[in-house]
């Protein structure tokens, strides 16, 4: 897996400019959708869907629908699908993904897994023009009719995470990104175009305290855009009771953002995100709107530990059988002991 991670760390440096992709407020509750490699090492599988919606008070106003799946078929692989639809006016891009992820566990520095992931799918743009408003009329590709480009995707990520810690890095599509000026320029190859990509990275550290019902969860998003200020997202969130969330957050675009939502038993996640452009130029765009709804299996034990155990023949082996301390609820009680990572 080293050249794994040498051939991606590459691909970072060189092509983590750019792409027309959504930048999601809830990037850490919901990694998955920006990071191939990120599947809950903490769950069996889980599901969530998210709905985001921008400039609520223009007319063309961008609408976002995804939803990501992911599996953990074993501890060490994982599997997931995604899907997109992003429109905004006259651009529209749809993509539909599956990744695989690549895990590997120690115990040193509390438990931590590094997970590599690849993302492989097809993506399709779409550009009316006539629905613009531009002011360079020259401009190749706004006078075109419509371009409609299609074709397959390839995406890269790296996640590490241990039970208070997360850190993800990604370029989740890197090839042929780029709308061409003209149909003429659409026949021309442009698969490995690498100039629309961008990186997306974020980190956090979560905060304990009474036995973990309540946490503190500050976080940080990083989003290089070619052409475009460096943008960072950093936010402070919070768990209480295992049951309310609550979050803040403040952008270098001069954006705030709010959020608030309930985690139900048995997996069961709602969280809605409101962010607002009022400190900027741009106030009278309106606010945005983000809404996701999650479910997930949790898994009682923890991968990241390991128990020795001798068998009859007095062989030593060991395995992974340490268990993750639920929450203190009636429900968690009957379950634990009975939910196995087979």
């Amino acid at each position: 897996m080293k050249y794994f991670a040498i051939v991606f760390f590459l691909l970072t440096s060189l092509v983590g400019f750019s792409q027309t992709r959504q930048f999601y407020n809830q990037y850490m509750l919901n990694p998955g959708f920006l990071n191939p490699a990120n599947m809950d090492v903490f769950t069996k599988y889980g599901t969530t869907f998210l709905s985001h919606y921008d400039y609520a008070n223009q007319d063309n106003s961008a609408n976002n629908f995804a939803v990501v799946s992911h599996y953990n078929y074993r501890p060490h692989l994982g599997f997931s699908g995604f899907a997109v639809n992003d429109n905004f006016g006259g651009y529209n891009q749809m993509e539909v993904a599956g990744n695989v992820s690549y895990k590997t566990f120690t115990r040193s520095n509390g438990g931590m897994s590094f997970s590599y992931g690849l993302r492989l799918g097809f993506t399709q743009n779409t550009l009316n023009a006539s629905n613009l408003y531009y002011r360079e009329l020259d401009d190749p590709t706004l006078t075109q009719p419509g371009i409609n480009k299609m074709g397959l995707n390839l995406g890269f990520g790296f996640a590490m995470v241990t039970p208070d810690f997360d850190l993800n890095v990604s370029l989740p599509g890197l090839l042929g990104n780029r709308l061409p000026a003209s149909e003429i320029a659409k026949s021309k190859p442009s698969l490995f175009d690498l100039s629309s990509n961008n990186l997306f990275v974020s980190t956090g550290y979560k905060f304990r305290w009474d036995n973990g019902f309540y946490v503190f969860y500050p976080t940080i998003s990083v989003r290089s855009i070619v052409g475009a200020p460096l943008n960072v997202s950093a936010d402070m969130n919070f768990l209480l009771n295992q049951l309310i969330w609550l979050g803040a957050g403040y952008r270098t675009d001069n954006s705030i953002v709010a959020s608030a939502g309930v985690f139900l038993d048995l997996g069961w996640r709602f969280v809605y995100t409101y962010n607002n452009a009022a400190l900027t130029k741009h106030f009278n765009t309106g606010p945005n709107h983000e809404l996701s709804i999650g479910y997930a299996r949790t898994i009682p034990d923890n991968p990241f530990n390991y128990r020795k155990f001798t068998k009859k023949n007095g062989e030593t082996k060991k395995k992974k059988t340490v268990k993750i301390n639920l929450p203190k609820i009636k429900i968690f009680k009957k379950m634990k002991g009975r939910l196995k990572y087979d």
